[in-house]
């Protein structure tokens, strides 16, 4: 029974909060519940025991104001420790909800325990800056109402080290910030706050301080900080007291517009900066202080400075005026010659177009006359007298057309020359530079280059416009090329001129000073070179829209190895069963989302997500909400370093709902805001690729109707939340009418996007490649974005090509049919023996072992070599070539069709050759008797007819190819199953088999972000680990009562009766029987032995290996030469960067294994013969296996199934260390 008393009810501190003392006991009232957080977590128990601890202290160093009775408990239920707890009143006093009580208690501990947390914090912080190097001016503790830690460091460079790390403090990673600031332009300088709200703010104060103070009382204004504090120059200290001392007038007529309008009165700017230039307004409305009186003598004499500060910068305004005057001159001087240069670009544009013209009206000229010389083909093949009228009446029409078009060129080629005399003299700089003066003429001198042709031949109308290519023909920079391909530099700008015989000469120019010239070097040392400086993550998307057709998947497969990114994203598979294995394709780790089952379809699904990383890279899968199953694929990358350090990348492989706002869907609505969440929880750089289903502007879709539509919204705001960047917004000459990523009904649009983090990213390129991927609506795209490691690993980012380890390959077990091998190996064996004159017992010590041990070895290997088969690692990638004898027709005949199209397009005035072959005929026999028409009626020519024939054969081929592969994977599964029913291998009917290799990285002590990828740095790492990890420590004697037991000295009294005897010695025939128990083909050691080699050779060879090993028996130890195992690690749960979570299985070489092998084939017998073993003791029982007590417990809990009878059976637990 309590003795506390209760207090009368405070009422809430919180203006827009009341509370009502009669508050019904059934409701929930807020803050009848503490959560006291921050404590001991070392187990589940921990956080109660610490929270207890407090309490007492408190109540101990406060006796005469306890805390109220408090009832703790835990906040796990499950044994998970946590670092809080839940605290109540005494259910004697909480018959009515008291949060004032709880609110009081809270204020208290806090108040008492604020300081000592955060200057232990502050403790271990202050060691981390140290420990970095960083130079702190000054720390302190911020009050109650600022609860931070602030450091003031002397060096900017350290102030973004620190702002880029994240410190770990006792297991907590905390978020470095830097206070906002402006900086003053005068030390006057007036500042009023919360003007966001206000559209032209500082037109709107100008105008109030102008009309109330004067004309010229503004000397200079800006807005700062986004717009939201407006800063002002007033001309004079009066001016300035004034303003801040009468009442400010200027949003009065907004103030009843909105209750989230409130902006501040003014204050010296230096005083919005020393409170710390908060973001919300009604802080400074509520904290802020008076102004400061500037009446006394200090202000005085600090206007007298001001004002000597003025005298001088009037002078310095003088000089700069001075010099903006001899500026102004220049630019005069260079608004004349850009008036020339335009005059020039103008005459050039002039003659351009009329050269264009020119080119057009030939080329127009060209295929008139190509078609005309077609015509006459076909009139020379013609055999079919009813359509010699047509073809006749077809090249008199043709004749005519090429006479009009003869006359309009012939118009063209005089404008061009007249427009060259008359622009000659605004050409005249160019000609000039184009031409160069001749320079002095040596023994072997060549005629001057001029305008003028040579006068051993007649002037051309094509040489008046070549002559006119020439004045234009400069070709600068090339585009910036994708960054996954190799660039191409130039020193200079090439140009083209006419040489003395008429012909083209190149040169280049050596100098670069026009504007264009600057900007691409200017552009490309700042933004191409860090890219490509960084290591570029490519990767590709693509929505399938199902996966389950033969020739999608075939185009997929084959974009993967045409591309090679180092990721890809396929979305919407559209099954609720596993696909990934369709991809067959090597040097990739495979995840994948399954898709969900359709509503009203249980065999359709819908969604799905397969993401690929390359080998070369270490992934590990985030694990994501339930909400996101089918939609996203999460992926933590590490990307190796230059320094052999590695850091995180997260990528995320999406499809997002199209219909994201929808109330019916709340996992839908919900989707942007969990992948945000993923995003924010990244440890350093994200990306995100994939089917977003959304658009961003009007220019991204050709809908007409196009509206702000919900996942647009959603996107834009994930894209705010999380700081990111979307590649596509970064193009702003995107238009889906050219390039566009999904094509549907109501137009085309571009949904496919990859967006990016700010941080550890520089930037990106994304593309559409033209890969045809058939039976879908969307395109693929491909994008790259440049990866930049953290600032303290001062590093480039690396991938390099994955390259699979090479081992000593094992010889292959003779087949069946080959059994002849085993009689040749140990012939050979034999053979190699007298010719290395092996001797028997030379064996007298570890030297002498060593010795024969590896001449021994050698032996084996060769004879291995020559006598059995060895695997050879394939490196051809894909299926093959899809071909039957149908394809192959259809592939010649597209093959001829394109040779009649090529020679047609080449406008020859010659009848090719290829139009006179035996196979050319049918095809102008067909045009001729049924000439073909357009949907207007009108007749098509031989060209375009012979591009519908090759449309029609390619969808021919397209049928045939999906029938072929079809027909290949029936008679494929079909061969499997029939294999396995006939006693064959059944691995094959669970497909490819997964391989752990070691990891490519791992955790580099307590760095949540850093990781070492380099390969010596892992070996080290992994071996250190498992020396420490398998090496033997010393255990403290104890007490073992259970020695003195009646069973166990009855056990001793039976082995001391009947002892067993060791060692024991081998033969040849107990070997041989040794080699004959256990596994026939285990996994060899380092040295390769085999323990089949040991079964195939003689008796004379194997009497060296008996020898070998009973030196090992008699002296009862392993030479050091036998000793090195090879070691392969399992991974069994968590993050594979760490190597606590793997298992590491040894093989060690035969000569180890054998003696051990040999002794438990004694042993098993003499502890059977002396009941050594319980009667109920599985392992190590002769003749007993573990699946024999499990079947017989699974029959046992069948019956009890079927009679339905209860069955309890009592099992010892015994718990294995890691499990």
């Amino acid at each position: 029974m309590t003795t506390y008393t209760l207090p009368p009810y405070k009422l809430p501190q919180a203006d827009d909060q009341s509370a009502n003392d009669a508050t019904p006991p059934g409701l929930l009232a807020p803050g009848v519940e503490l959560i006291i957080g921050g404590l001991d977590r070392a187990n589940p128990g921990s956080a109660l025991d610490d929270a207890r601890r407090i309490v007492n202290e408190y109540n101990a160093a406060h006796p005469e104001q306890p805390l109220p009775p408090l009832k703790l408990r835990p906040a796990s239920t499950n044994q998970t420790p946590l670092d809080y707890v839940y605290a109540h009143l005494d259910p004697q006093l909480d018959k009515i909800p008291r949060p004032d009580i709880l609110q009081d208690t809270m204020l208290r501990l806090v108040e008492a325990y604020r300081d000592q947390g955060q200057w232990l914090l502050k403790t271990e912080l202050d060691k981390q800056i140290a420990k970095k190097g960083h130079v702190v001016q000054g720390s302190w503790i911020g009050n109650q109402r600022e609860p931070r830690i602030t450091y003031n460091l002397v060096s900017s460079r350290s102030a973004h080290e620190v702002l880029a790390s994240r410190p770990v403090v006792n297991g907590s990673i905390l978020l470095p910030s830097q206070p906002r600031f402006i900086q003053p332009q005068s030390g006057l300088e007036v500042a009023i706050a919360g003007c966001t709200d206000f559209i032209g703010a500082q037109q709107l104060l100008d105008n109030y301080i102008r009309a109330t103070y004067g004309n010229d009382a503004i000397a200079t204004s800006r807005m700062e900080l986004y717009d939201d504090v407006y800063c002002a120059v007033l001309k004079d200290w009066d001016t300035s007291s004034r303003l801040l001392s009468e009442p400010f007038e200027a949003f009065l007529a907004y103030k009843s517009r909105s209750s989230f309008t409130s902006p501040t009165d003014p204050m010296f700017l230096y005083e919005y900066n020393s409170m710390g230039a908060p973001a919300n307004p009604s802080f400074l409305l509520r904290d802020r202080q008076q102004t400061p009186s500037f009446g006394d003598p200090q202000t005085s004499a600090l206007q007298d400075q001001i004002n000597e500060l003025r005298k001088q910068g009037t002078a310095t305004v003088n000089g700069f005026q001075q010099m903006i005057g001899q500026h102004g001159k220049s630019i005069s001087a260079l608004e004349a010659s850009q008036d020339k240069i335009f005059q020039g670009i103008a005459a050039l544009s002039s003659i351009m177009s009329s050269g264009s013209l020119l080119a057009a009206q030939n080329s127009t000229l060209q295929n008139l006359t190509s078609q005309r010389s077609t015509l006459n083909i076909l009139l020379t093949m013609n055999s079919n007298p009813q359509a010699t009228p047509l073809l006749n009446s077809q090249a008199e029409e043709l004749d005519r057309q090429i006479k009009d078009q003869q006359a309009a060129v012939d118009q063209a080629k005089s404008q061009v020359a007249a427009l060259n005399r008359h622009f000659s003299p605004t050409l005249s700089i160019t000609e000039h530079a184009r031409n160069p003066q001749p320079q002095a003429s040596t023994s072997r001198s060549r005629p001057e280059a001029t305008n003028q042709p040579p006068t051993n031949r007649p002037r051309r109308a094509a040489d008046e416009e070549e002559d006119v290519r020439a004045m234009v023909m400069v070709r600068l920079c090339p585009p910036l090329p994708d960054p996954s391909h190799p660039v191409h530099t130039s020193s200079g700008l090439k140009t083209c001129s006419r040489d003395s015989k008429g012909g083209w000469r190149r040169g280049r120019q050596r100098s670069l000073h026009t504007p264009i010239h600057a900007f691409i070097i200017m552009f490309v040392s700042l933004v191409v070179l860090p890219l490509l400086a960084s290591h570029t993550f490519r990767t590709f998307s693509i929505n399938t829209n199902g996966f389950g057709d033969v020739m999608k998947q075939s185009a997929v497969n084959d974009a993967i190895l045409s591309l090679r990114p180092n990721a890809f994203v396929i979305n919407e598979t559209k099954s609720s069963s596993p696909v990934a294995s369709r991809i067959h394709v090597k040097g990739y780790k495979i995840y994948e989302s399954e898709g969900v089952r359709s509503e009203g379809n249980s065999r359709a699904g819908k969604w799905g997500v397969i993401v690929g990383i390359e080998d070369s890279l270490h992934a590990q899968r985030v694990e994501v909400s339930p909400s996101l199953k089918g939609r996203a694929v999460a992926l933590d990358v590490i990307v190796p370093t230059s320094s052999g350090k590695g850091f995180c990348h997260r990528f995320i492989g999406i499809y997002a709902p199209w219909k994201p706002g929808e109330a019916d869907d709340e996992e839908a609505a919900h989707f942007w805001t969990l992948i945000a969440l993923l995003c924010q929880q990244a440890p350093y750089s994200w990306s995100i690729e994939g089917d977003c289903n959304a658009t961003t502007s009007s220019a991204e879709t050709t809908a007409e109707n196009y509206c702000l539509t919900p996942a647009r919204r959603q996107y834009v705001q994930f894209l705010n939340v999380t700081n990111g960047k979307d590649l596509w917004m970064d193009q702003p000459d995107r238009n889906a009418a050219q390039t566009f990523t999904y094509k549907g009904p109501f137009g085309q649009s571009i949904i496919d996007r990859v967006a990016h983090s700010t941080r550890g990213i520089l930037g990106g390129t994304i593309s559409v490649p033209k890969l045809f991927i058939p039976a879908t609506d969307h395109r693929l795209i491909v994008a790259s974005i440049a990866l930049c490691p953290p600032p303290s690993f001062g590093s480039q980012a690396t991938i390099p090509g994955f390259s699979t380890p090479y081992y000593d390959p094992r010889s292959l077990y003779p087949k069946r049919g080959e059994k002849h091998r085993f009689k040749t190996f140990s012939d050979t064996v034999d053979e190699l023996m007298d010719r290395e004159h092996l001797q028997l017992d030379s064996v007298t010590d570890e030297t002498s072992w060593t010795e024969l041990y590896g001449r021994l070895t050698k032996i084996l290997q060769e004879a291995a070599h020559s006598s059995f088969e060895y695997p050879t690692v394939g490196t051809k990638q894909g299926k093959g070539k899809i071909t039957s004898t149908t394809l192959k027709v259809i592939v010649t005949e597209i093959r001829r069709v394109n040779r009649l199209i090529s020679s047609l397009s080449s406008r020859h005035f010659y009848s090719p050759r290829c139009m006179h072959e035996h196979w050319a005929r049918p095809y102008f026999t067909a045009y001729q008797s049924a000439p073909p028409t357009d949907p207007s009626g009108c007749l098509v020519n031989l060209e375009t007819y012979l591009k519908l024939i090759r449309r029609a054969l390619s969808k021919l081929r397209y049928r045939e190819e999906k029938t072929e592969i079809i027909r290949r994977q029936d008679v494929t599964t079909r061969n499997r199953i029939s294999s396995s029913l006939h006693g064959g291998s059944t691995k094959k009917l669970y497909g490819s088999a997964i391989y752990d290799p070691l990891p490519l990285a791992l955790s580099a002590g307590d760095d949540p972000i850093s990781f070492v990828t380099s390969p010596e740095g892992i070996k080290t790492g992994t071996m250190s680990y498992f020396v420490d990890l398998f090496h033997r420590h010393p255990r403290a004697p104890g007490d073992k009562p259970w020695l003195t037991t009646p069973s166990v000295l009855s056990i001793k009294q039976k082995a001391d009766a009947d002892p067993f005897t060791w060692p024991n010695p081998l033969s040849v025939t107990t070997l041989r029987g040794v080699l004959r128990k256990g596994t026939p083909r285990p996994c060899p050691g380092p040295d390769g032995w085999e323990k089949w080699w040991l079964k195939a050779v003689s008796d004379r060879a194997l009497k060296f290996v008996v020898e070998l090993l009973n030196f090992e028996i008699v002296k009862s130890c392993f030479p050091s030469a036998v000793k090195p195992t090879t070691m392969a690690t399992i991974h069994k749960r968590g993050a594979r960067t760490q190597l606590a979570n793997t298992r590491g299985v040894c093989f060690s070489n035969q000569l180890v294994n054998i003696p051990f092998a040999w002794l438990n084939s004694l042993l098993i017998p003499y502890i059977t013969r002396l009941g050594i073993l319980p009667e109920g003791q599985i392992a190590t029982q002769p003749g007993v296996q573990g699946r024999d007590l499990v079947s017989f417990l699974a029959q046992v809990e069948v019956w009890s199934n079927r009679e339905k009878q209860p069955i309890y059976i009592c099992a010892k637990p015994r718990p294995k260390e890691g499990i």
